[in-house]
């Protein structure tokens, strides 16, 4: 044992003393002895109590940085226990090339997860996509960690599960025509069914308005004597005069257009829903379609899970790591794979930092 003045032992447990007063009685004990020690030579030394760094009994808890490298569509197909396939951006043709040159790489596993991140693009480009992986993989799971919007919702559809992440969705399937005005922006095809629901509405309401019908019938006999039948008769000539204009204003072309783009979209729903939903019936997949292309207000709107889910999409919730690792792969601008594939060996570069941003998120 070190023996110790009575000064030495004076000035130590004037530190000790200080020590617990500014950190408290808890913190790293090992960390606070040292600094009473350094303290106590600086008392021995002539320093005052005010002097001493307080910073000094504050043990040091930052954590170390994180080196990992990134997660991949190899971390990724580990922990799905699948092949990955990571698909971006539009639904065109060129998605199309790449899907059918990527598809035979599949055929051995049987099975796939598609990371999907997409505002939509082309039903026909989305439709021979699903064509060429249906034909290579029969079981197929998409992963949403962000937006699968229009033709992604539709391509989503062909699936046997949806999983989306905590900022996931999905969206309407009403097709977007080009606008007759001349404008850039698209136009839903629902615009001129609503539209002719409208004009057909005010049109009930006008002629089946009995007090409207009432004053008119009593405005024709009192112009010229007939009796009530006839009068009711010439009394729609009225209707006809206000409602006519409005009729004028809709193109049965458009409207035809319309018709057809929305009658492809619901059928090719329908088409794609036979794969992974062959437990529900006909009747009940027709509904789903028809919800998803005629249901709703506007083409941008959300469907989150709780929504996909009371439709009757077999949507479900994305496991946190699963869609932490989802969205560091998004986030990585400077990742230019589209395929991976599981590896024997269980660790992986998943860093707890990428799964707790994904939590706060």
């Amino acid at each position: 044992m070190v023996s110790m003045s009575n000064h030495e032992l004076t000035a130590l447990r004037q530190a000790q003393s200080l020590s617990r007063t500014r950190s408290g009685a808890d913190g790293d004990h090992h960390h606070r002895r040292v600094v009473e020690e350094s303290w106590a030579k600086c008392l021995l030394a002539g320093a005052s109590c005010d002097t001493l760094d307080t910073a000094m009994v504050q043990p040091d808890n930052t954590e170390p940085e994180d080196h990992s490298p990134p997660p991949t569509l190899e971390d990724l197909a580990t922990l799905r226990q699948r092949p990955v396939l990571y698909l971006r951006g539009d639904m065109d043709y060129n998605s199309v090339n790449l899907v059918q040159a990527a598809a035979p790489l599949f055929e051995e596993f049987k099975k796939l997860s598609i990371l999907l991140v997409s505002l939509g693009g082309d039903i026909e480009s989305a439709y021979r996509m699903i064509l060429a992986l249906r034909e290579s993989v029969d079981n197929i799971e998409v992963l949403v960690p962000y937006w699968a919007k229009s033709a992604a919702t539709f391509f989503c559809l062909a699936a046997n599960s949806i999983h989306m992440g905590k900022r996931g969705e999905l969206g309407p399937l009403d097709p977007q025509l080009l606008d007759r005005t001349g404008s850039a922006r698209p136009v839903s095809a629902l615009e001129s069914f609503h539209s002719l629901e409208h004009l057909l509405s005010y049109s009930i309401d006008s002629l089946h308005s009995i007090d409207s019908l009432h004053r008119i019938v009593q405005l024709v006999r009192t112009m010229s004597p007939m009796d009530v039948p006839s009068a009711i008769e010439h009394s729609h000539q009225p209707f006809a005069a206000i409602v006519s204009p409005l009729y004028s204003q809709v193109d049965p072309h458009e409207l035809g257009e319309a018709g057809r783009a929305l009658s492809e979209s619901e059928e090719y729903a329908i088409r794609v829903m036979g794969w992974g939903y062959t437990d529900i019936p006909s009747d009940e997949l027709r509904q789903i379609a028809r919800s998803l292309v005629y249901d709703y207000p506007t083409h941008g709107f959300v469907i989150d899970l709780i929504e996909a889910q009371a439709i009757g999409l077999k949507a479900e919730r994305m496991e946190t790591v699963s869609d932490a690792v989802c969205q560091a792969i998004i986030a990585n601008d400077d990742y230019d794979e589209i395929v991976g594939s599981p590896q024997e060996d269980s660790s992986s570069s998943i860093s707890p930092d990428c799964v707790e941003s994904c939590n706060e998120g």
